[in-house]
């Protein structure tokens, strides 16, 4: 470690005590893993075109003491919103008899798939706001980032337990009713979404800082001593948050923003203070209090770090 990162760490750790204010009362905390869930989708890379290859990555979280023996169907939900629904996915995703499509038929964590060619005309833009039989659709309006997204269903089994749920893979559209000087900038001046990139992520214990082996096997947690509540202390690469454009949905010309970033914690035997944590402006850093179960041995902790054009990395960490 270089002394200007090991200086750095020094202060981040020095500020750490801030974080060990009083924990609410609360009976449940969405940081605990109590039954096997999916914390995170990685789609690598994390933005692409439709007819491209991507590879969706699922990070299953399990309690302590259950195998992750989990298995995933994977099924893209291609069918526009009735102009009647306000979801922002189609009910008919949840129904195995509506319009889905099977991205795989291999039940794994990770598949390699392809962006369907005609998502743009499905779930983006290009989709018709008239048609489809007797009931009228919509082209679903762009998110906050000018993006439009892909509706992903994972039915999820792990053991007896089973879970259906919905991620989202970001679809590079052509945005829709802009002038054609607009059109041609954004196509020059935009640049897909890559996904942020965790640094490190440390218990602070007295002030000091112990880096915690990112996807450790078991057996090989971090020794951290102390208190029951620590500091747990988590780095993000600068170039994680990144500059983008997009169409002002008001003025029909080009915006120039800034990614935020998110981080969700969980962990399977005690909980965090704060189920996420968002740093403000372009800073590298975030800190949350882990709070563990009475009694020794390992504690498994699960950081998610999102952008808000949905890139996302994870890492796994063990703790005893």
């Amino acid at each position: 470690m270089s002394p200007a990162y090991a200086s750095h760490l020094r202060a981040l750790a020095a500020l750490v005590t801030t974080a060990l204010a009083c924990a609410p009362d609360l009976t449940v905390h969405a940081s605990r893993i109590t039954a096997p869930r999916v914390v995170a989708v990685r789609g690598t890379p994390a933005e692409a075109r439709p007819g491209e290859t991507v590879t969706l990555t699922a990070t299953v979280a399990t309690p302590a003491g259950v195998g992750n023996d989990a298995q995933i169907d994977w099924i893209a939900c291609e069918t526009p919103r009735a102009t009647t629904e306000s979801a922002t996915v189609s009910p008919r995703c949840l129904d195995d008899a509506g319009a889905l499509a099977m991205l795989t038929m291999e039940r794994s964590t990770t598949v390699t798939v392809t962006v369907p060619s005609d998502a743009c005309m499905r779930i983006g833009p290009q989709t018709p706001s008239v048609g489809q039989g007797a009931e009228r659709v919509r082209s679903p309006d762009a998110d906050i980032t000018g993006g439009w997204q892909l509706p992903v269903r994972l039915d999820l089994a792990v053991g007896d337990a089973h879970e259906t749920l919905f991620a989202r893979y970001r679809v590079r559209c052509q945005p829709p009713d802009v002038p054609g000087a607009t059109a041609v900038d954004y196509a020059r001046r935009y640049r897909n979404n890559v996904n942020p990139a965790l640094a490190g992520v440390f218990a602070v214990v007295d002030n000091d800082t112990r880096a915690l082996a990112r996807d450790a096997a078991a057996g090989s947690a971090t020794e951290v001593g102390g208190p029951r509540d620590v500091p747990i202390l988590a780095l993000w690469n600068a170039d994680s948050v990144e500059r983008y454009v997009r169409v002002n949905p008001e003025t029909r010309a080009l915006d120039e923003r800034t990614e935020s970033l998110e981080i969700a914690w969980y962990t399977d035997r005690g909980w965090f203070e704060r189920d996420r944590t968002t740093p403000d402006g372009t800073g590298t850093a975030t800190v949350n209090v882990l709070h563990r179960d009475a009694g020794d041995g390992e504690v498994r902790v699960w950081v998610v770090l999102r952008d808000e054009r949905g890139g996302v990395d994870v890492g796994a960490y063990r703790v005893r």
